[in-house]
């Protein structure tokens, strides 16, 4: 049994020295190993990213390639129907190709037309501004409701007009107004009425960005009526009417337009509710005018 101990003690001082080498052995081939794999990985990555890459093109190059064989395939169709039909057809067709594009053109010149008269750009926006004073006169067709109505024709209506910010959403008007009108049934040259009054009000105009400018307006004013009669004109139970004083309220509506930088023109219709300030007793009737006018803004 010594004996045994002994080899068994001389192999383990022979094999103690030899595992440390064949543990540093092993440890090198397996980071060899290791690198091995790693390398094998990366040149499989590139493998497959070269691949896809390959792939990727050759789809594109087919989808290319079929566009441009049915781009092709439609225009040889193309070329055999035009061989197919008669130089009538092509007539007709070439006509009617040329009417759409004039019908195109003439419409697309009609709105630019409106577009210009009705909306105004650069220079013409600056013109639909709103002004502080503006001055107009104006001329047009005046007359009567009630008595005096009956009494008379319609005749010649006139107006000088003074505004303060008129074109603004609110704005002060100050104006002078006249008429002449003929009597109904005189033969007699000098048988006329004329009125003569002033106005004083406010007006209101509807904002916007084109050249026109609706407005209403109304006041108070007092008025003047001369009758030149040369037979006498008999309004109630035999009464002369003589010159009298009167009291009205105007209301008005209408339209300005401002074709020019300064110029303005336009187009007013006024209602006067009047009364008979000397004698109420005798109800002369309202007035009307209608005028067409023009002027300026500064």
């Amino acid at each position: 049994m010594i004996r045994g101990l002994t080899g068994l003690a001389a192999a383990l001082a022979l094999a103690l020295p030899v595992a440390p080498a064949f543990a540093q052995q092993q440890s090198e081939e397996t980071e060899g190993l290791y690198e091995e794999t790693q390398q094998a990985e990366d040149a499989a990555g590139d493998v497959v990213e070269e691949t896809r890459t390959g792939m990727e093109r050759s789809a594109e190059e087919a989808q290319q390639s079929i566009d441009e064989d049915l781009e092709e395939a439609e225009r040889e169709l193309d070329e055999e129907v035009q061989e197919t039909r008669t130089p009538e057809q092509q007539e007709d067709e070439a006509m009617l190709e040329g009417t759409g594009e004039e019908i195109e053109d003439t419409a697309s010149g009609v709105g630019d037309d409106i577009r210009e008269a009705i909306v105004p750009t650069g220079e013409r926006a600056e013109m639909a501004q709103p002004k502080e004073l503006s001055l107009e006169a104006g001329l047009g067709f005046s007359n009567f409701t009630g008595r005096l109505g009956d009494s008379y024709k319609t005749g010649a209506g006139w107006n000088i007009r003074a505004a303060y910010k008129a074109d603004s959403l609110i704005g002060a008007e100050l104006g002078y107004f006249g008429s002449a009108n003929p009597r109904e049934d005189s033969l007699e040259p000098g048988d006329w009425g004329f009125m003569n009054g002033l106005d004083l009000g406010a007006r209101i105009s509807w904002q916007n960005d084109t050249i026109f400018r609706p407005f209403v307006a109304g006041g108070a004013g007092i008025s003047f009526m001369n009758t030149f009669f040369e037979t006498s004109l008999d309004l109630i139970g035999g009464e002369e009417a003589d010159d009298t004083w009167m009291l009205h309220f105007p209301v008005g509506v209408g339209v300005n337009s401002y074709p020019g930088e300064n110029l303005m023109v336009g187009l007013r219709y006024d209602y006067r509710f009047q009364t008979n300030i000397i004698d109420n007793d005798i109800p002369f009737g309202n007035n009307w005018q209608l005028v067409l006018s023009a002027g300026a803004t500064f």
